[in-house]
Formats: structure tokens, C-alpha cells, sequence
């Protein structure tokens, strides 16, 4: 049928020919998620029977399914976590998989902050996409995961704000030596971060949009950020810390775990949200 297609297909043919394929690709993820939660129960099954592996009965299973998906064992116990997700506790989620209406990489988008949450949350979640099976629609995979966060916050909201402030604590900036330059990387608090990261790319968009300047933008934005801290052209920046926080009045002033909202970062948790705005922990009894 494809070579036929490929011969004598016209544009619309040719178009749902693709359309089917990649809903028959989201078909056979579908299945190997369904075999990789049952090989993982069966390796479970077969540590407890030897008595080996208490402290993680799992354990080897997410390497072997990495293996014969042909992909790093890098994030695969992430990937035996959302197919638990699926079989356990979003069967319209599943469902929707194995019809090929969502994509693996949608679906992992999905279950990923899915994983934060208790599974009664989950199911209230899976019901939720019942009744709104387009939520996904012309999605990209970061929208994805931010409408699926943006749920979730509300049932962890305390916990968020308290790994936030570990986070703040575990800040770094490290320098290291590259190739004939040195190699910058850090660890910022959340606010602090995204306010120096949007005072550089607005003040280098700035001179960019000018087109008097023959440096690119991530030329530009690294001259500020050097600039900031050493004499020279451009002048010092200030750090403006205009960060535009929005939540409603609800979630400020009731404890209402309607997540906030902040420009240049994305979803934040309610109570981390509150005690931004006090300037303290907030207790909320």
C-alpha cells in the first residue's frame, strides 16, 4: 500500500498516509509501555520469590527495557515510572496512547510532573482529560508539560516552595577551562535568576534592534553579563528586579492553591508565590 501511495498518492493522500503512520508509531509505543510495565512486574515478582533486591525489588528492569528500545539508560527509570502511570492510574491517558491520538513524547510530557503526585491526584487528573480530550491539541511539549504542572502545583504547593528556598541554598557559579575560552555555568535562586536573565536579553535585545551594533544577541548578552562585573563598554547593568508575579487574589490572601504565574519563568507553586510577596515564610494552618 505505501509503495502504491509513494507512486500514485496526491497531496491528501500522501498527507494521511503520514498521519497514519505516526498514529500507528503512538500504537506501538502504546504497547511497548504496556509490556514494559508487565516485564517490570515480573522482575519484581522474581526478586521478592529469590529474596534478593528487597530495598529495590526493581531493580535491572529499567536498564533491560532502555536497552531493547535501542536508547540510553539515561532517564529510564523515569520511563518505567509513566508507564506505572498509565497502566495504574490514567487509563483514558492510556487509552488515548494506544489509539495514537497522543504521541510517546506527548505522553511523557504529560506523565513527567505526573510523577510529583500521589495517585489518587493522578486519577483525578485522568478524569479531568476525559472531559477534555483536546487539552493536548497544537500543544508543543513544553505547553504540555506546564498545563499538566499547572494541576499538580495545586496538590503540592507547601512541598514546591520548600524544595524552592533547598534549591536557593544549593546556588553555584562555577568557571571551568574550555578550548581557548572559559566555560561558565550556574545554580541561581529562582527570582534572582530569572530577573538578571531578563535584564540582560532586554537590554541586548535593545542594542540589537538598534542595528548599530554588529554583535549578535548571545554576543551582546554575554558582554553585559561581563560588563556587570568588570570596567568596560557597555556601562555597569542594573539589576531591575521587576518580575511581574501574577496570582490571583485568591491564592494571596485566601491559601488558594491556584498556581502564580511568573513572566520569564513559568508556574509557580502558590506558597512559594505567598512568601515571595511577603518576603517570609508564609504557615499556613
Amino acid at each position: 500500500r505505501l509503495a502504491t501511495i509513494l507512486e500514485h498518492g496526491n497531496q491528501a493522500t500522501l498527507t494521511q498516509t503520514i498521519d497514519d503512520l505516526e498514529r500507528l508509531k503512538a500504537s506501538c509505543s502504546a504497547a511497548q509501555a504496556k509490556l514494559a510495565y508487565h516485564y517490570e512486574k515480573t522482575v519484581v515478582r522474581d526478586h521478592e520469590d529469590r529474596g534478593i533486591h528487597i530495598d529495590h525489588s526493581a531493580r535491572g528492569a529499567a536498564a533491560a527495557i532502555a536497552i531493547n528500545r535501542r536508547q540510553s539508560t539515561h532517564g529510564a527509570c523515569s520511563y518505567l515510572t509513566s508507564c506505572r502511570i498509565l497502566n495504574e492510574d490514567t487509563p483514558h491517558l492510556a487509552h488515548a496512547f494506544e489509539q495514537g491520538e497522543l504521541t510517546e513524547r506527548q505522553i511523557l510530557a504529560i506523565t513527567a510532573p505526573l510523577q510529583e503526585i500521589d495517585t489518587n491526584p493522578r486519577r483525578e487528573f485522568d478524569a479531568l482529560f476525559a472531559t477534555h480530550p483536546d487539552m493536548f491539541t497544537n500543544l508543543g511539549l513544553n505547553a504540555i508539560t506546564d498545563t499538566v504542572r499547572k494541576f499538580t502545583e495545586r496538590h503540592q504547593s507547601s512541598e514546591k516552595a520548600i524544595q524552592a528556598e533547598d534549591e536557593a541554598a544549593k546556588r553555584y557559579i562555577r568557571f571551568r577551562k574550555g578550548k581557548n575560552c572559559v566555560m561558565l555555568s550556574a545554580k541561581l535562586p529562582l527570582i534572582e535568576g530569572t530577573a538578571l536573565a531578563k535584564s540582560i536579553k532586554a537590554r541586548a535585545k535593545a542594542i540589537h534592534r538598534t542595528g548599530n551594533d554588529p554583535r549578535t544577541k548571545k554576543q551582546l548578552q554575554a558582554d553585559m553579563l561581563i560588563c556587570s562585573q568588570l570596567n568596560g563598554f557597555p556601562p555597569k547593568i542594573p539589576l531591575f528586579l521587576d518580575v511581574k508575579l501574577i496570582m490571583t487574589d485568591k491564592a494571596l490572601f485566601l491559601g488558594d492553591r491556584e498556581p502564580a504565574n511568573l513572566p520569564g519563568y513559568g508556574i509557580l507553586p502558590a506558597q512559594y508565590a505567598r512568601e515571595l510577596v511577603a518576603g517570609a515564610r508564609v504557615d499556613l494552618k
